[in-house]
């Protein structure tokens, strides 16, 4: 659970915005965004789409990024609030850097990584998943890649939940303890939970006037 490394970007002014602007420099490969924050006027920059989206596969959305702005002496320190992308192409098509204090704390959330097969899967029970990320509270620096959960020695019935990790120093988990991260459940308890799921499923399909056997077309 190691901090979360700042990663450096380098992005320039945009020469020009509005939409005719944004799709040139999208052929170009580059992704119009924006930066903000505190003590900073809103100002349009674009970034190389290829170097945004290796940061994003290697150190995902939470990553602390070190924007240098050409022509600009100071690098700010930001954090990635919003990806758009494009809903069938799946390219980058705006981003938002925003610049943040790395002497105040901030809430962000951080994904968990489940490792390990629960014993009780060894014996028959089936793994349920809960939430995927948790709430916390840190200095910008502090930020963990993500949280491990070491779920393989729950049984059956066992639950892993969000007060069973362990939080690194200077970090604060705000999720609920109670939070559940894993369980495992018994056979026939999982079978009929899937089942009630999908009986809920169809009555919802059902009550739209669309029926479970067909399939979308369009």
């Amino acid at each position: 659970m190691k901090a979360m490394e700042a990663v450096k970007l380098e992005a320039q002014v945009r020469a020009n915005t509005g939409k005719t602007y944004a799709r040139r420099i999208r052929k170009e490969g580059r992704v119009p965004a924006i930066l903000y924050g505190k003590e900073i006027e809103s100002k349009p920059i674009e970034v190389s789409a290829k170097d945004l989206e290796k940061l994003l596969v290697t150190h995902g959305v939470n990553a602390l990024v070190k924007l240098q702005v050409a022509g600009e002496g100071e690098e700010h320190a930001t954090l990635i609030r919003e990806v758009q992308r494009h809903p069938v192409r799946g390219d980058i098509y705006h981003v938002d850097f925003y610049k943040i204090s790395l002497k105040d704390k901030l809430h962000t959330v951080v994904p968990l990584h489940l490792t390990g097969e629960p014993k009780g899967v060894r014996d028959g029970g089936i793994l349920q998943y809960g939430i995927k990320e948790v709430e916390v509270e840190c200095l910008p620096t502090n930020i963990p890649e993500y949280f491990e959960a070491d779920i393989s020695g729950l049984k059956i019935g066992d639950t892993f939940t969000v007060g069973d990790l362990e939080s690194p120093e200077g970090v604060e988990i705000l999720s609920e303890e109670s939070s559940i991260i894993a369980m495992v459940v018994p056979p026939r308890l999982g079978a009929d939970k899937a089942k009630a799921e999908e009986t809920t499923e169809d009555a919802e399909e059902v009550s739209t006037g669309e029926s479970p056997e067909e399939e979308d077309t369009e």
